[in-house]
This record gives structure tokens, sequence and C-alpha cells, in this order.
């Protein structure tokens, strides 16, 4: 045998030896239960509902084209206000 018959017949033999390496695993069954519904915290509640209130008076701001000190004296009343009036 020669020397490329050599390295190719041992090159083959690693590939078909690092097939199983590459082999793809069956994914996990679908359970027929529904996914549960995540445990949130009270306080992450209070987070997202400020949170919303603070974007819904930032878009008022925006609408009205408020700048600077206007725009923050604003946004805190209005901030405020909607504290006051739950809706």
């Amino acid at each position: 045998m020669t020397l490329p018959k050599v390295v190719a017949a041992g090159l083959a033999a690693v590939l078909m030896g690092a097939g199983g390496a590459f082999a793809q695993t069956q994914p996990p069954p679908q359970s027929a239960a529904p996914a549960a519904v995540p445990n949130v915290s009270p306080t992450a509640v209070q987070a997202a509902a400020k949170r919303s209130l603070s974007r819904r008076c930032l878009a008022e701001a925006n609408a009205r084209h408020l700048h600077g000190k206007a725009r923050t004296e604003f946004r805190t009343a209005c901030i405020v206000k909607a504290q006051k009036s739950p809706s």
C-alpha cells in the first residue's frame, strides 16, 4: 500500500467512527397538559402597572409636543392624577 492509500483508509475510518458524534437526539415528547402559569410576584405586577402608566403619560406628552420643564411637570402631574383615580 502506498502512503496516500493508508492516509485515505485512516481518514475514512476516523470519519465513520465520528459519525455518531454528529447524530441528533430525539426531541422530548410534547405533553398534553397545558403549561403552568409562572408564579408572578405582586411587586412584579405593580412594577408592570407602573411602567404601563408611565408609558401612557409619556405618549401623551409626546402627542402634545412637550419638551423640557413643561414635559417633566406634565408627566409628573399625569402620573399622580392616574394613581389617584384608578381606571
